[in-house]
């Protein structure tokens, strides 16, 4: 007994074969449900998330490449301070 071609979805072929375990399995008090549940819920939520997401027009896509520079320069200035400061605190610890 050969088992039904995958119907036309925008589901991607792998998680086909997890949809018709799922089904199997109908109880989530079997081992099978347990596993294949989560894996299920979870390919159906990243679906639906790929679905809504859209790409970055040039202005968005400028204003987060600009906070994203910003956000290094932060980070790293902030670091060069705390090591500026750190230095002679470990040479007074050292030598004291």
């Amino acid at each position: 007994q050969h088992p039904a071609p995958p119907p036309q979805t925008s589901l991607p072929l792998f998680i086909y074969p997890l949809r018709m375990a799922a089904n199997r399995a109908r109880e989530p008090e079997t081992l099978l449900g347990q596993v294949i549940s989560p894996i299920t819920s979870f390919a159906k939520d990243s679906e639906r998330l790929l679905n809504r997401c859209t790409k970055p027009t040039a202005p968005e896509y400028r204003k987060i490449a600009i906070a994203t520079v910003i956000g290094f320069l932060l980070m790293g200035m902030i670091g060069f301070v705390v090591k500026l400061v750190f230095i002679p605190v470990n040479n007074l610890i050292l030598l004291g």
